[in-house]
C-alpha cells in the first residue's frame, strides 16, 4: 500500500506532520479530514503521482509568490469562469481542461492542467492547490476543500470570485488615489536632470539622466522585491505588520482593511461549514495582516471549546468596539453571517474614506518635497551665478 507524508493543522491550529498508508491519495485525504485535520501538504512517497510530477521548488514556493503573484483580478476571473462551467454541467475534469488553455496567467493555467490530471485519477483539487501558494492561499484551499467535501463547489467558487472582485476594486481605488503621488515622486527623480535637457538637448541629457536616475530606479526596484522576499518569513512579516498597525494614520487604514477582509473570509468559511478553529486561521491569512492573524489564531482553541467569536475578537485587541458590539448582536440574534458582513461593510466604508484623506495628505507632502527640490536647484543656480559675477567684479 502506498505511503504518504502529510503536513496539516489540527482543530486547535497546531502544526501536525507524519506519514500514513492509504490505497490512494483521495483516501489519504479522507482519512486526515475524518481526524479533523486541515491539510496543508500531501506527498506520495512511493510510486508516480501528480504530486510527484511537480516537485517542491524554491521558485514555486518562495520566489513565485514574491515576483509573480497571481492578481486578485485573475483569481476572480478564474473562479467566475470555473463556477460558470460547473453550472453549465461540465465535470471538474472538463472545466479544468478548458481553463488549462484559457485561464489568466501561466501559474493558473499550470494549476488547472494539474487539476485536470488529478480529476482523471479521482483526486481532489486541493491536492494540487496547496502546491501553488502564489495563487491559492490557505483561505482559498480551505474554501475549495469545503466545497469538495460538501458537494457545493460551484457555490464556494462564486463566493471566492466575489471576494477577489471586491479585493480588486479596493486595490484599484488605492492606485487611483495615489496616482498623483506617484507622478510627483517620478518628477522628483527626473527634475534634477531637466535643466540639462533644456540647455544642451536630448543627446547630452540622456547619458546624464541614465547615470543619475537609472541607479536610483534600479535601487528602488531591488529594494521593493527584496523587501517582499523578506516578508515571506513569518516572524519578519508579523513584526512589520504590527508596526504598520501602530502608525497614527496609516495604521488605522491598514487595520480597517485587514478587519474587512477577515470578516469577509469568516463569513464565507462560516457559511460553508468550515470548523471555526480552522476558519479563524484561514481568515487570518486572508486578512493580509500576519499580526492580526497571529492574534486571532492564538485564541482559536477557545472557540473550539465553545466560546463565542466575539470573545476572540475582543480579547485579540485587533478589532474596534463597534465591530465587537455588532458581532455580539449577531451571536445573540443567531445571524452570525449577517453580522460579519455588516462589520466588513462598515470597515470597508471607513477604510475607503480614510484612504482618500490620506492620499490627499500624501499628495500635499509629495508636492512640498518636489517644491523644495526645485527651490534648492533655483537657489543653487542663482547663488553660483551671482557668485561668479561678484568674483569677476572683484578681479
Amino acid at each position: 500500500m502506498p505511503e504518504f507524508r502529510f503536513e496539516a493543522k489540527d482543530e486547535k491550529g497546531a502544526n501536525v506532520s507524519g506519514q500514513l498508508n492509504a490505497e490512494s491519495e483521495r483516501e489519504a485525504v479522507r482519512q486526515l479530514q475524518s481526524q479533523g485535520y486541515f491539510l496543508r501538504r500531501l506527498v506520495k512517497q512511493k510510486g508516480p503521482s501528480v504530486a510527484a510530477a511537480v516537485p517542491s521548488s524554491a521558485w514555486r514556493d518562495v520566489a513565485a509568490p514574491v515576483f509573480i503573484p497571481v492578481s486578485s483580478k485573475a483569481m476572480s476571473l478564474f473562479f467566475s469562469s470555473f463556477a460558470s462551467m460547473l453550472a453549465a454541467g461540465m465535470s471538474i475534469h472538463e472545466a479544468t481542461h478548458h481553463l488549462a488553455e484559457r485561464a489568466p496567467g501561466r501559474i493558473l493555467r499550470r494549476a488547472a492542467r494539474e487539476m485536470s490530471e488529478a480529476a482523471l485519477e479521482g483526486k481532489r483539487m486541493t491536492t494540487v492547490a496547496i502546491r501553488h501558494p502564489a495563487a491559492f492561499s490557505p483561505f482559498v484551499v480551505a474554501m475549495l476543500e469545503t466545497g469538495e467535501a460538501s458537494g457545493m463547489l460551484e457555490r464556494s467558487m462564486r463566493q471566492m470570485a466575489e471576494y477577489f472582485q471586491r479585493a480588486h476594486a479596493l486595490e484599484m481605488l488605492f492606485r487611483l488615489e495615489t496616482f498623483y503621488v506617484k507622478i510627483l515622486i517620478i518628477c522628483a527623480i527626473l527634475i534634477p536632470t531637466l535643466p540639462l535637457l533644456v540647455l544642451s538637448g536630448f543627446k547630452a541629457w540622456l547619458p546624464v539622466a541614465l547615470t543619475r536616475t537609472l541607479p536610483i530606479l534600479m535601487g528602488l526596484i531591488a529594494f521593493w522585491y527584496g523587501w517582499r522576499l523578506l516578508m515571506r518569513y513569518k516572524v519578519m512579516r508579523q513584526g512589520v505588520d504590527r508596526l504598520k498597525l501602530s502608525f497614527p494614520i496609516i495604521g488605522s487604514i491598514v487595520r480597517r482593511n485587514a478587519m474587512a477582509k477577515w470578516c469577509r473570509a469568516m463569513t464565507m468559511l462560516f457559511d460553508a461549514g468550515v470548523p471555526l478553529s480552522v476558519s479563524l486561521e484561514a481568515a487570518g491569512m486572508a486578512s493580509g495582516n500576519m499580526a492580526l492573524a497571529a492574534s486571532t489564531s492564538a485564541l482559536a482553541h477557545r472557540v473550539s471549546a465553545g466560546e463565542p467569536v466575539s470573545t476572540v475578537m475582543a480579547e485579540s485587541g485587533e478589532f474596534s468596539d463597534t465591530a465587537v458590539d455588532m458581532m455580539i448582536t449577531g451571536e445573540r440574534s443567531g445571524d452570525i453571517s449577517g453580522s460579519l458582513t455588516k462589520v466588513a461593510e462598515y470597515c470597508e466604508s471607513e477604510s475607503e474614506t480614510a484612504s482618500k484623506q490620506s492620499a490627499v495628505l500624501l499628495g500635499v507632502v509629495a508636492y512640498l518635497i518636489v517644491a523644495l527640490i526645485i527651490g534648492y536647484m533655483v537657489f543653487s543656480f542663482y547663488s553660483g551665478y551671482f557668485g561668479g559675477i561678484f568674483e569677476l567684479g572683484e578681479e
